[in-house]
């Protein structure tokens, strides 16, 4: 650099006196400076300072970036015609002195005194100046806002040695002696390793612990590498003489002495003009440093509250505080913002900021890290109870758990019986968390739940014949316990779902009133439609159940007292809205609710007139006579005249019995969940006789046997006997359980019959059974004989009809141990995809594959042709039933469009069937296939929706649900089984109360990997 770069003029502002850098400017890392000839208008406006006769040996020519921000909100208040007011002074206007030479460039040459003139002891610091003793601190140099800003103090201010009240050639000597911390001579120092620094040993202490830089060049450091000065400098220190009255920033007046720094505490001791004012403690809560200043019994002399204020303001965000050495004590001083805004409507940035600033301070006071912690958890326990809660609840840390049905809700959700809900309660306690009382939720039931619940018992059949006394219990009023619902499911605002889809007309309620049997028990309940999931089983509400088989004599004993209920449920309003209601059950359920003689009868269907011989035809213009309630009572009137002989059902169209459910027919929901059981299974009972078919082929060449050979005509005839045995064996139970229904009706209502008349019928019906019984047993005698015959040649369960079974177990498809195997409901959906039709269909193709070492090219291809035929033939038939099962199983509306298509589609399926299934097997049309081909688009059509919306799967799984609550509850325990049934249905009816169900969470989605 040259001598002129370094000239001390040139390195400090006109107006602050702050140094520049030492890098030349224009060069990398140099700080911007402005000439002041060019800005002598502004200066004199900003900071009343005069540059037009500045001397360039005397006045810096150049003045610093901060200052030059001044200037700038000058220019922008005259660019926008308003008046600057300058809010304070930026630091006082340098000049050089006038009786001392500025600096040159080089080594500074040792200065020779002239002849006769003795040297100066002092020697004059080149680089002192002169400064106005003004006490307004610097706030322009960092652009923040004096009158913003608050500062407090955090101890009690005692003695204080200044640097600037010393006089000015003690300052050029001791200049490196003053901490730069507290801005006092340093006491019991500490020198820095990365600049040479010193620092009072508690304000180096105090620092690092909030910060890890030097607070002089910012360099890295850490208390370990803060070593001790050297002797020389504590010998100067000790010996400094420092007046009294200028060490303390609490001046005591009248004390003039002068005293070595080291022996100053002990004269404040014993000094005769001891101020007994001077002990006051300043206020430890927050004030500014004006009001500290007042607060003081004597003025802080000299510019110290400029100092403090221009070292908060010159701390950054992260060091918002630092200490001041004061006598034997330490001072620490803090900057607190004075908010614009409060929290509440702060943004995200200022509560962090504020947090930020909290932390520092509760840290300072505390004592570090441990204690703030510490200091917090005080703050939060000085709260009571209640508040503590709210805020926890306000900042998330507790849950915000309502007051109200909170416990209930989880009480159904979980299906938790009390004392498990007790024990839960326990544990939500220990972390905080505290539910209402079991008083309140019990109270809370009650004035849900108005209706009484009645339990008895009751004289009812068993299978065998007997009777005996079961438990009923029931609700007595089904009208008042329907609007009940209604009401609740109003309040909570979950009625409307259906009417805003324009699924159900905005004037119409649908209920719907099913029964199903299972679990040992029978249940007669109800749905509302108009929900968002009317089958949900939180939507089914059993009103009647009994622990009995659901035999027609049973039904009639218990469902009888509905009658007129029903009746007057359908002659409802409300809100002025029509209750629309509907039957659901399966079709076993639905021909005994209403009075036909079953599926077995010579005109089975519930909805028409149709005989059995015509289900066979195909659909032509012939149109059948639909049931009605009407010619219901006028065929069951008539058979009673008749003399009530089953034998002559026919004659009456099957009534054979009262209707107990008076609702129209055509309102009686065709049960889609019963077609699916009872059609896919009899498809694949006609897939399986002809892949049985492949394996009788394979077991004759296995066995080595001639197609034409006696053995062979032997196993066919056999194989034959087999279906033939299975389609006998499945009408003989049929025609039991009927001849079974019909001694049960008569035995219940003998007393309305002769006596001799009576007698002489149930003898001939109890005959008639017990030889019905007979039958079917001597056919399942002759069934298992012929299996055991051809299980050796591989032919009853052979290695085609074993691979459909891992197929089922594969695709998670279980088949029940009972009931002849039946498909489980919900299943027939997975049976219906895609994949599993294709693996299915291509059993008998992968058999063959594995056995193709074993037989002749001749016998591989032909066996193939057949299983190939097999696979197309049921891959159709599979897929055009699982299109129209997906049009007529949904919940949705059904338009003309839709109808159509459901229509055609069901068409389809219907001529594939007798074309592939009823012509080649000779088999016939079951009356589930008849419901789907006549009457399922009818229905759909009368009411303008698919059978899903009003159909049975609420009252299938309405048993699982009541055996779970049972288990969960462990109401076996109570001994009167009249009791059971009536904590059962109440623990139900805890669940269905949809006031409550919507604090229930819903359950989040998981995220589907794909591999």
């Amino acid at each position: 650099m040259s001598a002129e770069s370094l000239s001390p003029l040139k390195i400090v502002c006109r107006v602050s006196g702050k140094k520049f850098s030492l890098i030349q400017p224009g060069r990398r890392g140099a700080e911007t400076r402005y000439l002041v000839k060019e800005y002598v208008r502004e200066l004199k406006i900003c900071f009343s300072v005069n540059a037009e006769d500045d001397q360039d040996t005397l006045h810096p020519p150049y003045f610093c970036v901060t200052c030059m921000k001044v200037i700038g909100r000058l220019h922008a208040a005259e660019k926008v015609g308003k008046t600057f007011t300058a809010s304070g002074s930026c630091g006082p206007a340098v000049q050089w002195p006038h009786d001392v030479e500025p600096r040159k460039a080089g080594r500074p040459q040792k200065r020779v005194a002239p002849r006769g003139v003795a040297a100066s002891s002092t020697p004059s610091n080149p680089t002192q100046l002169t400064s106005p003793t003004s006490h307004t601190a610097c706030t322009h140099d960092v652009g923040i806002d004096m009158e913003r800003q608050d500062f407090t103090a955090m101890a009690t201010p005692s003695f204080k040695s200044t640097a600037d009240l010393l006089p000015a050639r003690a300052a050029v000597h001791f200049s490196s002696l003053i901490c730069e911390i507290c801005l006092t001579i340093c006491d019991q120092c500490k020198e820095t390793p990365c600049c040479c620094k010193l620092f009072c040993a508690e304000c180096i202490f105090h620092w690092l612990g909030s910060s890890n830089a030097c607070p002089s060049c910012r360099s890295p450091l850490t208390l370990s590498l803060c070593k001790q000065p050297h002797k020389l400098v504590a010998t100067i220190l000790a010996d400094l003489p420092v007046a009294r009255d200028f060490q303390s920033e609490i001046a005591l007046e009248g004390c003039t002495s002068s005293v070595p720094l080291k022996d100053l505490k002990q004269h404040c001791m014993t000094c005769p003009f001891q101020d007994p004012l001077s002990q006051k403690r300043v206020p430890s809560h927050s004030s500014t440093i004006s009001e500290l200043l007042e607060s003081s019994p004597s003025k802080l002399r000299g510019d110290s509250a400029e100092r403090v204020a221009s070292r908060l303001v010159s701390c950054s965000a992260s060091a918002g505080t630092f200490h001041q050495r004061v006598g034997s004590a330490s001072v620490a001083w803090t900057r607190q913002t004075t908010p614009r805004v409060p929290s509440e409507i702060a943004s995200a940035r200022t509560l962090r900021r504020r947090n930020k600033e909290i932390a520092d301070y509760r840290s300072a006071v505390s004592g570090g890290s441990e204690g703030s912690r510490t200091q917090l958890a005080a703050e939060i326990r000085s709260q009571p109870r209640s508040e503590r809660h709210d805020l926890l609840r306000s900042a998330g840390v507790l849950p915000d758990v309502p007051d109200h049905g909170t416990a209930l809700a989880i009480k159904a959700d979980l299906h938790l019986p009390w004392k498990s809900l007790r024990k839960l309660k326990r544990w939500f306690k220990q972390f905080g968390v505290i539910l209402e009382s079991e008083g309140k939720t019990r109270q809370q039931i009650s004035d849900s739940l108005s209706f009484e619940i009645l339990a008895s018992e009751a004289p009812l059949f068993t299978r065998a014949g007997d009777v005996i006394m079961s438990p009923v219990v029931h609700l007595p009023d089904l009208v008042a316990s329907v609007l009940h619902y209604l009401d609740m499911h109003d309040n909570a605002g979950s009625l409307s779902f259906a009417w805003n889809a324009g699924i159900i007309p905005k004037d119409e309620i649908w209920v719907k009133i099913g029964g199903d049997h299972g679990s040992k028990s029978f249940k007669l309940m109800f749905q509302i439609a108009n929900l968002e999931h009317p089958n949900a089983l939180r939507n089914t509400i059993p009103f009647l159940i009994f622990g009995a088989k659901d035999l027609p004599a049973n039904l009639e004993a218990t469902m009888a007292m509905y009658l007129t209920q029903i009746e007057a449920l359908k002659a409802t309003e409300w809100h002025g809205r029509k209750i629309k209601v509907f039957v659901f059950g399966d079709y076993e359920f639905l021909t005994i609710a209403f009075g036909l003689s079953g599926p077995s009868g010579v005109r089975p269907c519930l909805y028409c007139l149709a005989t059995k011989a015509d289900f066979q035809a195909p659909p032509d213009d012939a149109v059948f006579q639909l049931r009605n309630l009407e010619q219901l009572s006028s065929d069951y009137a008539r058979y009673l005249a008749a003399g009530s002989r089953i034998a002559k059902a026919k004659h009456y169209n099957n009534v054979i019995r009262p209707c107990l459910l008076p609702v129209e027919p055509q309102d009686v929901c065709i049960p889609a969940l019963h077609l699916d059981l009872g059609i896919f299974p009899w498809i694949f009972q006609s897939m399986a006789r002809d892949a049985s078919d492949i394996d009788l082929v394979l077991a004759r060449h296995t066995h080595g046997a001639d197609r034409d050979s006696s053995e062979f005509r032997e196993l066919a005839e056999k194989h034959s006997d087999l279906h033939a045995l299975t389609d006998e064996l499945q009408t003989k139970e049929q025609d039991t359980q009927q001849k079974h229904n019909q001694l049960q009706w008569l035995l219940l209502h003998q007393h309305t019959l002769p006596e001799d008349y009576a007698t002489q019928v149930c003898n001939a019906l109890q005959l008639q059974w017990r030889q019905s019984q007979q039958a079917e047993e001597n056919v399942q005698a002759r069934l298992q004989t012929l299996r055991a015959e051809l299980e050796s040649f591989s032919i009853s369960n052979g290695p085609c009809v074993r691979e459909f079974e891992a197929v089922f177990a594969e695709h998670g498809i279980h088949r029940q141990a009972y009931f002849s195997g039946t498909f489980v409901g919900n299943h027939i959906h997975k049976a219906l995809q895609p994949a599993t039709t294709a693996a299915l269909t291509s059993a008998p193709l992968r058999v063959l594959d594995s056995r193709s070492a074993g037989l002749s090219q001749g016998a591989l291809d032909e066996l193939h042709a057949v299983a190939t035929a097999l696979r197309l033939r049921y891959s159709s038939l599979l897929g055009q039933y699982a299109a129209a099962r997906q049009l007529f199983s949904g919940c949705q509306k059904l338009d003309d469009t839709g109808l159509a298509d459901l229509e055609q589609a069901i068409n389809t399926f219907m001529a594939s069937v007798r074309s592939e299934i009823v012509a080649r097997h000779s088999r016939t049309v079951t009356p589930k296939l008849h419901l789907l081909e006549r009457h399922v688009v009818p229905f759909s059509r009368r009411h303008g929706v698919s059978l899903g919306l009003l159909g049975e799967q609420g009252g299938e799984g309405i048993h699982h649900r009541l055996n779970d609550l049972e288990v969960r509850a462990n109401i076996s325990q109570v001994k009167s089984s009249v009791q059971q049934l009536r904590i059962l249905l109440e623990h139900h009816l805890h669940e269905t109360i949809p006031t409550y169900q919507c604090l229930v969470p819903t359950p989040a989605t998981r995220k589907r990997r794909h591999d």
